[in-house]
C-alpha cells in the first residue's frame, strides 16, 4: 500500500470501528483516510451517542494526520451538525445519489456537486 500512495494512489479505511475495520488497522496500514459510516453520521443531529463517536475519531483522524469522509449524510441538520464538529467532507443522498462515472464526470466539470438531482 505504501507503494501506491507514492504512486499518488490514496488509500482509505471504509467504515472505520465496523466489522473488519478495527482501530489496530490503523496502527498497521498506511492509510490517507477513514470513512465513518451512516451507522453513526444518520444520528449525529440528534444523538448525543452518535455524536460523541463521530467527533472522537474525526478528532483521532485529524491527530494521526489522516483525512476524515462522514457517510450516509441525508439531512441538513447532518451537515451542519458535521460542519460545527470540524468535519469537512461527506457524502450521501443529501448531496447527490448513486451515478454512472459519466454523470458523475458531468457534475464535476459543471461546477458544481451540492444537491444533484436523481437522474431518470
Amino acid at each position: 500500500m505504501a507503494r501506491l500512495q507514492k504512486m499518488g494512489v490514496m488509500v482509505g479505511l471504509d467504515n472505520l470501528g465496523m466489522g473488519y475495520v478495527a482501530m489496530t488497522v490503523l496502527k498497521s496500514l498506511p492509510c490517507n483516510f477513514v470513512t465513518l459510516g451512516s451507522t453513526f453520521v444518520r444520528g449525529v443531529a440528534s444523538d448525543n451517542y452518535d455524536r460523541a463517536i463521530a467527533e472522537s475519531v474525526l478528532r483521532m483522524a485529524g491527530a494521526l494526520g489522516v483525512g476524515f469522509i462522514a457517510r450516509g449524510i441525508e439531512e441538513e441538520a447532518v451537515v451542519n451538525t458535521l460542519l460545527a464538529l470540524g468535519c469537512t467532507r461527506g457524502q450521501g443522498y443529501h448531496f447527490a445519489p448513486p451515478m454512472t462515472s459519466s454523470d458523475a464526470t458531468a457534475i464535476l466539470m459543471a461546477g458544481s456537486v451540492a444537491h444533484v438531482p436523481p437522474s431518470s
